[in-house]
């Protein structure tokens, strides 16, 4: 309604076909002879939701709303069946089926990197991880893979190592063979010295101190063989005790491999007991596993009614259906029965 103008029908007419319809009526009837119009909204109609949501009734329009704007504005689904669960309740499980199923899927890839560290394989075999996410089911491949290359890459450095010290003390030992041979030598000359030295003494042909001295070398000579007989008795240990740990090493590793193969295979016998127990507790609820992913599907099914040149009409929306001001959307959230 306009003064001067009166009753103008804009219904089903754009922002800029009503400013254009305005300015016709207005130059036409010499009121405003080149009049320029501005046309905004004053105010929409709210549109209306119910059903499965939080809060039900009417909700303030604004341009650019889709339904899943709606469902927000409307507090989130909201789910109660017959059995008291709430949606909160599906979800939770929902979480802890995904829970138990990356845990279930992890410790098969574990069991499987075991087998093959205890077989001395480099590849590990493949583990079925179709009800995981790609990504997170080939990092935890992955990381399981590069594990066993550092432990098999580790098993080999640390036998090599007491390879290499076994050398080195075969060496020393070695080494103090010759130099026992020596002084073994050395000492049978001075024990001689000695003996000639005694007896010269006893015809006066030495004084005192030339024997003292040469019994003094011969002493410490004594002392030198007995440190090289202790230092060749200590590397004999050495090399006994990493002698031991050699044979062993083997023995200790896949000892300790098998005793952690052991606890992963526990593991997954219990995660396959929760596994079964929440696939229970699902069947008990009437519901049905997704076939993939082995989780449950909750998608809400809405309705919009809509007004369209004085008649409704019914409309089947999707997550990116826009709104319009007074559509009326029906929610309802249909649990899947098996």
């Amino acid at each position: 309604m306009l003064p001067h103008v009166g009753s103008i029908g804009v219904a089903g007419q754009s922002l800029d076909e009503i400013r254009q319809t305005i300015e016709q009526a207005l130059s036409r009837q010499e009121i405003i002879r080149e009049p320029t119009v501005i046309v905004d909204v004053a105010s929409y109609r709210p549109f209306f939701i119910g059903g499965a949501v939080e809060q039900q009734g009417a909700v303030a329009y604004e341009p650019g709303l889709t339904v899943r704007h709606a469902l927000l504005l409307a507090g989130g689904l909201k789910q109660d069946d017959a059995d008291g669960l709430t949606l909160t309740d599906l979800n939770e499980m929902t979480a802890e089926v995904r829970a138990t199923t990356f845990a279930l899927f992890e410790v098969n890839s574990r069991i499987a990197r075991l087998e093959a560290e205890l077989e001395l394989r480099s590849e590990i075999e493949a583990v079925g991880g179709d009800t995981l996410d790609r990504k997170e089911a080939q990092a935890v491949s992955s990381l399981d893979s590069q594990l066993l290359s550092y432990l098999l890459e580790s098993k080999s450095a640390d036998r090599q190592h007491l390879k290499d010290l076994m050398g080195l003390i075969d060496y020393e030992l070695d080494v103090l063979r010759q130099q026992s041979a020596s002084q073994d030598e050395e000492r049978e000359l001075q024990r001689r010295d000695v003996e000639n030295a005694r007896e010269l003494l006893k015809k006066g042909l030495t004084s005192e101190p030339r024997v003292r001295e040469l019994e003094r070398e011969h002493l410490a000579l004594e002392r030198t063989r007995l440190d090289v007989q202790a230092y060749t008795a200590r590397a004999r240990q050495n090399k006994e005790t990493i002698g031991y740990q050699l044979e062993n090493a083997d023995l200790k590793w896949r000892t300790e491999t098998l005793a952690a193969l052991r606890a992963a295979v526990l593991e997954r016998t219990r995660l396959e007991a929760e596994a079964d127990l929440l696939a229970a507790n699902f069947l008990a609820t009437g519901l049905r596993l997704n076939e993939e992913e082995d989780l449950l599907q909750l998608e809400p099914e809405i309705i919009i009614y809509r007004i369209d040149e004085g008649r409704e009409h019914s409309l089947k929306a999707t997550m990116t259906t826009a709104i319009l001001p007074g559509d009326v959307l029906d929610v309802t959230l249909a649990t899947p029965q098996g």
